[in-house]
């Protein structure tokens, strides 16, 4: 993510990011808002700026979106993301870890998400695998019927029930040992109906493709299955396939399946297209019908789409699995890379050093972060520029 000490010129106290630290000094809950200028001579150099500056300017659309809609909680969230970085010490070096928005739909949030949650999947499917030598692992995606907008969290409801109705039924209690569910969710940008799927990662035991043991399950019976737990007055789209290298140990073809699972709750461009090399939010162009709970019903509203998909999401597990995946998961420090630590990270991470603040600096086509502000204070009150 981003790393302390970063370089700056001697005329600091006549840049921009001067003017950024008084105002932090001023309204520290409040980041000032870059309309696109900025004198810093070398933003962006650091991690490479084009995608970057494509989700910093993304996490701005989507502030102003939610603010839209009568969110604004979520859009000073939005603003403030990965604008503070916790450093602390370890025996094992300075360790950071960025302060995030935690709001569902931010660029930075779904990358560090899937990250997290591909690394635990992956950590925990090892170890079950290892207890059953010899099990199989399986990919089942089922595709639901594409609903609008105002039935989304409904379908997304559906799908979550109807999976717990699926695990539990005799057919598949049978063959499979554990499983792994995540939710994705798409929008066709012509039709603008959403495509609720679900993948499935589904452990066997060996015996499962031998079909004198009676308890393997073609994709008809699947497709089948599904419909009946889930209550459809329709057949799903149902697709089974081998996972290549989820085994114990797991290679990085393994590594590969697995991150489709953990990939994204929503397909980027559901909520965020790109016009003329900006971003522009889906949905604030036009009006959809959708039900924002102000007691009028269904009626046009601009912003459906972001609407329906914080209303789908909105304390759901997108991702979940079996009570026997889950476990007693307590990682060593060290075992994942830095960026994927958990939310309760920074205090487990050792002795407190400081809180560094950032703000996020445009100029021309580069951008990046600058530190405007360090403070010694546990936890983040803001004490001293630097």
């Amino acid at each position: 993510m981003i790393q302390a000490g970063l370089p700056f010129g001697a005329g600091l106290q006549e840049s921009g990011v001067w003017q950024d630290f008084l105002h932090y000094a001023r309204d520290p809950d409040d980041p000032p808002v870059d309309a696109g200028e900025s004198d810093l001579p070398d933003a962006g150099r650091r991690e490479g700026n084009a995608k970057r500056r494509f989700r910093q300017l993304s996490k701005a659309v989507l502030a102003n979106g939610c603010d839209a809609i009568g969110k604004s909680e979520y859009g000073l969230r939005l603003r403030n993301c990965c604008t503070k970085v916790y450093k602390h010490v370890h025996e094992r070096g300075a360790r950071y870890v960025a302060h995030e928005c935690g709001v569902p739909g931010c660029p930075d949030r779904e990358r560090r998400d899937a990250r997290r949650q591909a690394a635990a999947i992956e950590r925990k499917v090892a170890r079950f695998m290892a207890r059953h030598p010899g099990s199989q692992a399986v990919m089942l995606t089922v595709t639901n019927e594409a609903v609008p907008a105002h039935e989304l969290k409904d379908a997304t409801s559906a799908i979550m029930k109807g999976t717990s109705a699926l695990m539990r039924s005799a057919p598949v209690r049978r063959a499979v040992l554990g499983w792994v569910r995540s939710i994705e969710l798409a929008r066709h940008p012509v039709s603008w109906l959403w495509g609720p799927h679900a993948h499935y990662l589904l452990i066997f035991g060996p015996d499962y493709f031998r079909r004198e043991k009676g308890i393997y399950l073609t994709q008809e019976r699947w497709a089948l299955q599904t419909q009946k737990c889930m209550r459809l007055s329709y057949r799903p789209v149902v697709d089974v396939r081998v996972l290549r290298g989820v085994k114990a140990p797991i290679d990085e073809d393994g590594r590969k399946s697995l991150r489709e699972i953990s990939k994204y709750k929503a397909k980027p461009t559901s909520l965020i297209v790109a016009r003329n090399g900006k971003p522009l939010l889906v949905g604030s162009d036009h009006l959809e019908l959708y039900d924002a709970g102000d007691g009028q019903g269904l009626r046009p509203h601009y912003n459906a789409p972001l609407r329906a998909f914080l209303d789908a999401t909105k304390n759901r597990r997108m991702l979940s699995m079996s009570r026997n995946l889950q476990g007693d998961d307590d990682l060593e420090l060290g075992e994942f890379p830095e960026d994927i630590e958990g939310v309760q990270a920074p205090a487990d991470l050792g002795r407190f050093i400081c809180t560094e603040v950032y703000v996020w600096r445009v100029r021309g086509s580069d951008a990046d972060y600058f530190l405007v502000a360090r403070t010694f204070e546990e936890p983040g009150r803001f004490a001293m520029p630097p």
